[in-house]
């Protein structure tokens, strides 16, 4: 009789676990982001200075797509590399680039 009730209370506590593990998990990793993106400047003015595509096949069966990248410099030297949309490919006329500490 109490062996039933423990694992009762076992199971509940448990399933509760279960249940507000991955919100704590989610508020934990959406504060850290936010810390990140508080310290990490806010990069403008980029020039491009590469335009890369990259061929991908999920399966050997299936149709090849093509993945669209350009890599912008900023003012400070730094860089960073950004996927961009075959809508807006291709980029030749592109020369300036703005980026946020969230991407492109």
């Amino acid at each position: 009789m109490v062996t039933d009730k423990i694992i009762v209370i076992l199971f509940v506590v448990g399933l509760i676990a279960l249940c507000v593990i991955p919100i704590i998990q989610a508020e934990i990793q959406m504060r850290r982001e936010k810390k990140i993106n508080e310290r990490s400047p806010l990069l403008t003015d980029g020039k491009v200075v590469d335009e890369r595509v990259v061929n991908i096949q999920v399966a050997s069966d299936a149709k090849i797509q093509n993945a669209y990248y350009i890599t912008c410099e900023f003012e400070d030297r730094t860089r960073r590399e950004t996927r961009v949309y075959s809508s807006e490919w291709p980029l030749s006329d592109w020369n300036r680039c703005h980026m946020g500490t969230k991407g492109y």
